[in-house]
């Protein structure tokens, strides 16, 4: 992908802003996914001027992924909207509920997404 792809990409999301409430772009990795030579969605986010919201997992490894994402976010200029922790269990243990607390401080936490495994059919 091309800065000119981006281009293309940033005008499309525009035209559709102009007729819609919102737009979301989901990003098929992290923020520093390569898209192609050197650009990451970091860069398309932050040509897309959009905030961005990051999803972790609940448990292990959430706080030092969301860490490192809103950090990197950070440094590339973007607005963090919060985080949305996707696949929690219905009843969460004294565990997850700690990293839950902790993501807390990180950033704030939009959404809570319960693991359900008959989505997964």
């Amino acid at each position: 992908m091309l800065e000119s792809d981006i281009r293309t990409i940033v005008e499309a999301a525009v035209e559709l802003r102009r007729h819609c409430d919102g737009v979301i772009v989901e990003g098929s990795g992290g923020l520093l996914e390569p898209l192609a030579g050197r650009l990451t969605f970091a860069d398309l986010a932050v040509a897309l001027d959009l905030p961005v919201i990051i999803v972790c997992p609940p448990g292990r490894g959430a706080l030092n992924h969301a860490a490192l994402t809103v950090a990197a976010a950070r440094e590339a200029g973007l607005a963090i909207a919060g985080l949305a922790i996707c696949g929690a269990s219905p009843q969460p243990d004294r565990s997850e509920r700690a990293v839950r607390a902790a993501l807390e401080r990180i950033a704030t936490v939009l959404e809570v997404i319960p693991n359900d495994p008959a989505r997964r059919r």
